[in-house]
């Protein structure tokens, strides 16, 4: 069970956020709007991110990555995802 949940992270208490992987990324992470804004924050704070497996996806979906080369767990959907955040 978690401490806490997404919404109730608060960005400035963290030097990092680190994304874990997994099949429940696409489910529960990739459209999250609330992650995506802590994601945000942490980037314009200089916090260091890290994601693994699917969870990268996270940093193009919240639009601090554009343009760059990611490492993800490779499947059709996340090539596809990265081929049109690098189109943009």
């Amino acid at each position: 069970m978690p401490d806490i949940t997404i919404e109730e992270i608060k960005v400035s208490n963290y030097d990092c956020i680190i994304i874990m992987g997994g099949s429940g990324n696409k489910k529960y992470l990739w459209k999250n709007s609330i992650l995506h804004e802590k994601i945000i924050t942490a980037n314009n704070e200089n916090k260091i991110l890290a994601a693994i497996c699917l969870a990268p996806i996270c940093f193009i979906n919240s639009g601090i990555i554009k343009s760059s080369e990611i490492t993800v767990y490779k499947t059709k959907e996340t090539l596809k995802i990265i081929q049109k955040s690098n189109n943009k």
